[in-house]
């Protein structure tokens, strides 16, 4: 019943399936982390030009602002998940 993610890889899914969960993980997941990453990286990013240090955070949380962009790339192309 239970397949294990070596097994995992060894089974062919057809790519809607991949999309569908892409879909659910942008949704329950990808919003949440690229909407507080936005929020922050919006309220540090003038910062960053005073305080050097800051600049590893905010390019840190672009990366973050763009999870929801990628994960949509690869919900549209069917990628898989593992």
């Amino acid at each position: 019943f239970f397949f294990g993610l070596h097994n995992m890889a060894s089974i062919k899914l057809p790519p809607i399936v991949w999309s569908l969960c892409w879909a659910i993980l942008i949704v329950a997941i990808g919003w949440w982390i690229g909407g507080i990453c936005a929020s922050l990286y919006v309220f540090i990013s003038p910062f960053a030009a005073c305080i050097p240090i800051l600049k590893d955070l905010t390019e840190l949380l672009h990366k973050g602002v763009q999870i929801p962009y990628d994960w949509g790339q690869n919900c549209y192309s069917g990628k898989s998940l593992l």
